[in-house]
């Protein structure tokens, strides 16, 4: 049986501090077939190049722009051609330099293939097992499919992770499983990755979380600077 194939994806036009730390998280996290689509602005192609010096599955690609809104960076992971660029892989990791992914997990990403998006859980969206799109791994072909057959309205305000993870058919895990995928909002002792849990966990949870992963704290240093 063929095993699934894979790749991962940054969006990040600006001049972040975190940039290169976010990235060399995954590269030592996701299987070394797996290409990373580093996707830079016509400003920060210094800061990317550096980023991924020692990163040789690193490919640059510039998005012709200086920086993107909300607003646009919704327009553009929901668009269906964006994942045109992934087209030879049936997955894409997500993620964004205010994530970090950890070699060390017990559960590689390769255990949390099977469906067509799984993301961290939310706590303010408690019965949706959706999760937060910021570090989250996508079925390229479904999101192809269910993006085509339910374009993203032009005016629409709702973030591209919660409008995906809410359109007809398309299958998540439980939420036990997607705590164990990533922490932002609701706590799990030993994740695979986290997305800015700093903004989110109580005292006791975040020293729990720094005593699993120290260099968590350096991530949230870097975004404070940004």
């Amino acid at each position: 049986m063929k095993m699934p194939t894979g790749c991962a994806c940054i969006v990040e036009p600006r001049k972040h501090p975190s940039l290169g730390l976010s990235i060399r998280s995954v590269y030592l996290s996701i299987p070394k077939q797996w290409p990373i689509f580093v996707f830079h602005g016509s400003d920060n192609v210094g800061e990317a190049e550096k980023a991924c010096e020692h990163v040789p599955s690193a490919q640059l690609h510039s998005l012709g722009v200086t920086n993107l809104t909300i607003h646009d960076y919704n327009h553009l992971l929901t668009d269906p051609s964006f994942y045109n660029h992934f087209a030879d892989y049936d997955y894409v990791l997500i993620f964004q330099t205010d994530s970090l992914m950890f070699p060390f997990a017990p559960k590689p990403i390769t255990e949390f293939l099977g469906t067509d998006w799984i993301g961290a859980c939310w706590r303010h969206h408690p019965k949706h097992k959706g999760g937060n799109g910021g570090f989250s791994l996508r079925n390229v072909k479904r999101m192809q499919e269910l993006l085509t057959k339910h374009p993203y309205p032009p005016k629409c305000q709702i973030p591209e992770d919660l409008y995906i993870c809410n359109l007809p058919g398309i299958r998540l895990p439980e939420r036990s499983v997607s705590m164990q995928f990533s922490v932002e909002s609701i706590f799990y002792p030993t994740p695979l990755a986290v997305h800015k849990p700093w903004l989110f966990l109580d005292p006791q949870q975040w020293r729990k979380l720094l005593q699993y992963a120290p260099i968590v704290k350096e991530l949230r240093r870097l975004n404070r600077q940004k």
